[in-house]
């Protein structure tokens, strides 16, 4: 081979193997390193992903009772409010919608009682379920500190904090959102839960 030694031959040929080995090496990590990060891309772009993160937060259930003509569940987006349930639950006449707060958001599970306006007549006149809360139920959103103190385990002190949490954040938009007040845990309030209406 162009008059090279035999041993000068083997060490080229040797060379060139190693070459032809290395390069072959780098050029497939080269060939690699692409695809892994298209693989990424595809993987953070995956339609599911996005629909997922477009969607945020799932629908919300919410029950509408009380005064009104098509009581039931109803799903909701969120952000929407009170008064986008009472568009459809269409509220009755007698419906006291003074005593709830239109502009509130929905939650999930959120059970809204329109309350009547007139129920009886009382030995004191006309009671309505702004004062008796209908069925007999008080109504959260105006009991006075002494009418609260009637329910089991609600003291001075804890009547006071209803109303207080009340003029800090408005009505209460359902009975569930009594246990944001502070002392009323879960125990206490499925004593009173039957009680009160909103």
């Amino acid at each position: 081979m162009l008059g090279l030694s035999k041993q000068v031959q083997q060490a080229l040929a040797f060379l060139l193997l190693v070459l032809v080995f290395g390069g072959g090496i780098l050029y497939g990590r080269w060939q690699q390193a692409p695809a892994q990060d298209n693989t990424f891309l595809l993987e953070r772009n995956d339609p599911e992903n996005l629909k997922e993160t477009a969607s945020g937060i799932s629908d919300l259930k919410v029950h509408v009772a009380g005064a009104v003509k098509k009581p039931g569940v109803y799903t909701f987006k969120p952000k929407d409010r009170v008064e986008d349930v009472l568009a459809l639950a269409e509220p009755l006449m007698e419906a006291d919608l003074d005593n709830l707060n239109l502009a509130g958001y929905l939650k999930d599970e959120q059970r809204i009682f329109v309350p009547y306006r007139l129920i009886i007549e009382g030995a004191d006149g006309p009671i309505t379920a702004a004062q008796g809360g209908g069925n007999g139920k008080i109504n959260l959103n105006t009991a006075t500190k002494d009418e609260l103190t009637k329910l089991p385990g609600i003291g001075p002190t804890l009547a006071q904090r209803v109303v207080d949490y009340r003029e800090k954040n408005g009505f209460f938009s359902s009975v569930d959102e009594l246990k944001q007040v502070s002392g009323i845990g879960d125990k206490k309030f499925a004593e009173i839960e039957d009680l009160v209406t909103n």
